[in-house]
Order: C-alpha cells, then structure tokens, then sequence
C-alpha cells in the first residue's frame, strides 16, 4: 500500500483574518485498505454540526469546535476543581494525493470520533496480474 495522505505541518491551507492562535490540532490515525483512506480523529463534545469536513484540491481539511457540557455550568453543588478537557476551536489539515473518489467521500461522528472516508478511484487501487506458464 502508498500512502496518499500526510498530516501537514500547519493547521490551515491559508492564512485567514481572525484565526486564534489557540486553535486545538486533534491527534489522528490513518488507515488505507485497497478500496479507501480513512482518517479516525479523536474529538470528543463534537457531534453533528460542529465539524466540517473540506477537500479543495490536493488538501483535505477537519475544522469545527469541541464543546463542553461543563460551559454551561456544572452540577449544582459542586465545583469544579481540576480540568483537562478544554473547549475550543480545532482545525487539521492533511495533504492528499490523487487518485481517490472526492464525491464519493463520507464523514460521520460516533463516540467522540470523526471519520472521513476517501474511496481510492479504480484506477488506484490495487490489480492482481495473473502469471502464465
């Protein structure tokens, strides 16, 4: 198998007005099948609407916000005294090569986890060449 996605080292294709600097760059797995790439990222408090997912030309880019049930306040007395989950915006970019199926590319979050699917076009994947003898 070739890998045909690679993180990239900045967050954003483009520089844009008003992006913070505190912008949150989620830790991902990437997976390749003969038929697909799949990228698994570990987000949890994003659920449907709070993500978006683009692909413009050869960069693929995750971006959105992690929300926290404890923003709108917690329990009624209790206070919270130790935070490791932090709300924010997020963004992450990965480079990608050609020879996937744009329009057939599929995202879904379940559990705290977004996967994108890039179906690999047939001409990319995989063809076993029978021997003769």
């Amino acid at each position: 198998m070739n890998t045909q996605i690679q993180p990239t080292r900045e967050t954003s294709p483009r520089p844009r007005a008003g992006r913070r600097l505190d912008t949150l760059s989620p830790p991902v797995d990437i997976y390749e099948t003969d038929e697909a790439w799949v990228i698994v990222a570990d987000l949890p408090g994003v659920h449907d609407g709070t993500a978006e997912v683009t692909l413009e030309e050869d960069r693929l880019t995750v971006e959105g916000r992690i929300d926290s049930t404890l923003d709108s306040g917690h329990p009624e007395g209790f206070e919270l005294v130790h935070r490791e989950f932090h709300p924010g915006n997020f963004e992450r970019s990965f480079r990608v090569g050609r020879g996937m199926q744009a329009e057939d590319a599929t995202a879904k979050v379940h559990g705290g986890l977004l996967e994108v699917t890039l179906p690999k076009a047939a001409q990319s994947r995989p063809t076993k060449i029978a021997i003769s003898t």
